[in-house]
């Protein structure tokens, strides 16, 4: 029963980093979305800002695109917020307020370079992050096997032992069963023995008087006998001495 008890608590504890196992993992992926859709909703504020300034430098004015740039402006605000490439955005949120006032070449091609830079590291961030993800779901794939098969064994030597269990106590009271026949069978040859020992006692004594008796009338017999013969050894003597 220890080893049930072992047993259950190992069940017990499977469970527990099962279900542990599985809410890291459900954290994981839900934070990876979240991140991933940060990095989506950055890459396409970066892809829309890159399309603006490129039709300031095809000549396009400011004023027409106005609208647009704000929403750009208030994205990355946004993202900057959050995201560890902050330092990033500063200087292209700077040069992006800066053409309202200037959009010349030099000005332009600067704040396409920053974009470009700010989308490789986005773009190879989020590839990391992916490949960080699909690492996380792999290990935790694997260990979930490993804890699945170590419950399916556990289960196992579960129904094992208590079956073990179930009939060792079958066995404890079939034997006290047996015990408590034999006892009963015992005593009642015990008992028939003692009766038998003490007839048998009785017809010893019996025996032994008979014997004494037998032995007195054999005596008294044979003392007859040898009685009768010295009477009749006289007698012949007594009719020889008169045939004389």
């Amino acid at each position: 029963e220890k080893d049930l008890a072992a047993t259950i608590t190992a069940i017990g504890v499977n469970a527990r980093r099962l279900e542990e196992g599985q809410r890291t993992r459900d954290e994981q992926r839900r934070d990876f979305l979240i991140r991933n859709d940060d990095y989506e909703q950055a890459i396409k504020a970066v892809d829309e800002a890159t399309t603006l300034v490129q039709h300031l430098r095809s000549g396009s004015s400011f004023a027409q695109l106005k609208g647009r740039f704000q929403r750009v402006q208030s994205q990355f605000n946004e993202h900057m917020k959050s995201s560890k490439h902050s330092h990033l955005y500063t200087p292209i949120i700077a040069s992006l307020t800066q053409l309202a006032s200037k959009a010349d070449q030099e000005q332009v091609k600067k704040i396409l370079s920053l974009l470009a830079d700010l989308r490789s590291n986005l773009v190879s961030n989020r590839s990391a992050d992916q490949a960080t993800e699909e690492q996380q779901a792999a290990d935790w794939a694997r260990l979930r096997a490993d804890l699945e098969a170590e419950r399916e064994r556990l289960l196992s030597q579960r129904a094992s032992l208590e079956s073990a269990i179930e009939t060792y106590k079958r066995i404890i009271v079939e034997s006290q069963e047996a015990i408590e026949y034999h006892t009963v069978e015992y005593e009642k040859a015990n008992d028939n023995w003692n009766n038998e020992f003490e007839q048998c006692q009785v017809l010893s004594r019996q025996y032994i008087l008979v014997t004494q008796a037998r032995s007195r009338e054999l005596d008294i017999i044979s003392r007859l006998i040898e009685h009768f013969e010295t009477k009749l050894k006289g007698l012949k003597e007594y009719m020889i001495e008169r045939e004389l």
